[in-house]
């Protein structure tokens, strides 16, 4: 009896052991500041969470990481030297698959970002990021149980990456006995070949593939005729293909004529104006008289679709402001606008532009009437999550 007694204490003694095993989480940035920033504020998690943090400025350095320490989490950045984030993700899906990945970026579309989360593909946070937010997501990260399936990066994913940095590299898929190739030139996709296909139907094809290995060549091998569509339209088709066949389709698109390629993105979306307009009442409540006018409009033709004290003018003008600034950030290698941007204005007023996908929000603020705090930490977070569940709710 004392011998079973000690069998089980010891079984015991394990399991606990286990249940409080360390586990590694991998930061890789070139930004050192933000990293010893990220340790620094993590330090008091660390032990009540059972977690370690270590660091790469590097893609190359990452690998070399993961080849001495078990990994439980990567977070990485995508714009680094030596190795980029893209092509670390890639090694990391092919080597580690089941290692989930948080990356730090911002979206380009909306309507992507709510059908790869909606997906569990991948976890994006947009910079500058907060430490609050970063630490929930590693907790909730860490807290997740384990599944069968792969937790880390499919392929459509990859691709919404690539789309966004306007990479060019060739991609050459595998899954099983099935191999297959994606020709990616400035973030567009040129031509995609499997065994039996070419163009538009091997891709949609190489998407709907599982558990596959990606290989990643920067250098662009043209092979055929060109695809007349972005990969943006690609993985909306894909998206749209599998909710098709799925048993209560999700989300409803325009269907792409294969043999037109037409651009799926040429009629203007339906769009929730009721939600904008309750988006822009949102704004109202939180400044009161403070807010002296608000137009969210689109990026392709600058026009409002919902407002107070509308200004077509400055709609055009404000367009042409974001579209300009990200493109000087890019340029430069520096990250695009977060969240927004805030202009300090003559007379205490402050304009606030809001870029989300294929949209802009623009409002006229009178500082006078409205603390920066309040701006800052209460309206604008209000005004941003109504405006985000505006433009991906269906």
């Amino acid at each position: 009896m004392p011998f079973l007694i000690w069998q089980h204490n010891c079984f015991m003694n394990n399991v606990k052991q286990a249940k409080k095993e360390t586990r590694n989480i991998l930061i890789v940035d070139d930004e050192k500041l933000f990293i010893k920033s990220i340790a620094d504020g993590l330090k008091a998690y660390e032990k009540k969470h059972h977690f370690k943090m270590l660091s790469a400025k590097n893609g190359l350095e990452a690998l070399e990481v993961f080849k001495t320490h078990d990994i439980a989490l990567l977070i990485t950045d995508l714009r680094m030297p030596e190795m980029d984030g893209i092509t670390l993700i890639a090694q990391v899906h092919n080597q580690f698959p089941k290692v989930p990945v948080i990356v730090m970026t911002a979206f380009g579309s909306p309507q992507i970002e709510k059908q790869v989360k909606k997906m569990g593909i991948l976890h994006y946070l947009e910079k500058p990021i907060g430490f609050d937010e970063l630490r929930d997501h590693i907790l909730q990260e860490l807290g997740r149980k384990k599944k069968s399936r792969i937790e880390g990066v499919t392929l459509a994913s990859f691709l919404q990456l690539i789309w966004m940095e306007k990479m060019t590299c060739t991609l050459e898929v595998k899954s099983k006995e099935k191999s297959g190739t994606l020709s990616i030139h400035g973030g567009e996709l040129k031509n995609a070949r499997s065994k039996n296909q070419s163009g538009l139907d091997a891709a949609l094809e190489i998407l709907d593939w599982e558990n596959v290995t990606i290989e990643l060549d920067e250098n662009f091998v043209p092979d055929g005729d060109t695809i007349r569509i972005s990969i943006e339209e690609l993985l909306m088709e894909s998206f749209r293909r599998k909710d098709e066949r799925s048993v209560e389709p999700v989300i409803e698109y325009e269907p792409l004529n294969n043999a037109d390629q037409i651009n799926i993105f040429e009629k203007e979306e339906d769009m929730n104006v009721s939600k904008l307009n309750k988006s822009i009442e949102t704004l109202k409540e939180s400044l009161g008289g403070a807010l002296m006018a608000a137009d969210i409009f689109g990026t392709a033709d600058m026009q409002s679709v919902a407002g107070f004290n509308s200004n077509p003018a400055a709609c055009a003008l404000f367009g042409q402001i974001i579209t300009s600034t990200n493109r000087a950030l890019k340029e430069s290698g520096f990250p695009i606008l977060g969240k927004y941007c805030l202009f300090d204005l003559v007379d205490a007023k402050m304009v606030v532009l809001i870029p989300m996908g294929d949209f802009i929000w623009g409002m006229l603020i009178d500082g006078k009437k409205a603390q920066l705090g309040l701006l800052l930490n209460i309206a604008l977070p209000k005004a941003i999550a109504a405006f985000e569940d505006a433009i991906t709710s269906n």
